[in-house]
């Protein structure tokens, strides 16, 4: 990775880097050898910082989420607005395989059984349920459907929308059935892709860093950075 992908204006999260919940943040200025972010905030709270303190920054970037751990060197104080100076890093670290960046969002789809044998009839069913999460190799979605028996290493066929670009995009994705969690009212049903199309799963890749980047933007706007 390159010192390219950190710019002015750029949104970000910072937590300790031992652990903790994350604030949100801005960069304000950079050098080439350091940064001055805002003050970390949350739900109106700041991110106590010292000099010296090991930080953990991460962004979401078209391809990926990234991040880097540093070390706070100071405060400064500019047009009034507090910043803190942290070492610019050398190199970067992808938060995880994109294809495996999971996005907590609640969206309807409708799922069907599909049988095992493949000499079996297929039931013309779809049941309704809503996603938990999703990713670019899964999902998890909850119904209230307690009669069905779904288990483990049962398949099943999804059909789900998505907003990208302005447009609704509905994919039918078959996959396996690999946990399933009773919950109130319902179950909770974990599910890995098997057969997917390449470019729905592009789709789906990018509309979860999308809504990444919008909620890190939003949520800064919301401490008024």
């Amino acid at each position: 990775m390159t010192k390219s992908r950190l710019f002015i204006g750029q949104k970000i999260t910072v937590s300790h880097a031992a652990g903790g919940e994350s604030y949100y943040s801005m960069i304000q200025d950079l050098d080439n050898h350091t940064l001055a972010i805002t003050v970390p905030m949350k739900k109106g709270r700041p991110l106590l910082l010292y000099k010296g303190d090991q930080i953990s920054i991460q962004f979401v970037q078209h391809d990926a989420v990234y991040s880097f751990v540093t070390e706070v060197k100071g405060q400064k104080k500019v047009n009034y607005v507090n910043l803190f100076i942290v070492q610019r890093p050398k190199t970067f670290s992808r938060y995880q395989q994109r294809e495996h960046v999971r996005l907590n969002i609640v969206l309807p789809l409708r799922f069907m059984p599909l049988p095992k044998d493949s000499e079996e009839e297929t039931p013309a069913r779809w049941y309704k349920g809503k996603t938990v999460d999703i990713s670019g190799g899964g999902l998890q979605f909850s119904t209230s459907k307690r009669s069905l028996s779904l288990q483990q290493e049962d398949m099943l066929a999804v059909r789900l929308s998505l907003e990208t670009d302005d447009e609704e995009d509905t994919m039918e994705i078959k996959g396996v059935v690999t946990r399933k969690d009773d919950i109130k009212g319902g179950f909770r049903i974990a599910l890995r892709f098997t057969e997917i199309k390449e470019a729905d799963r592009e789709k789906t890749i990018g509309f979860i860093f999308r809504e990444m980047r919008k909620r890190i933007i939003s949520m800064s706007e919301e401490q008024g950075e």
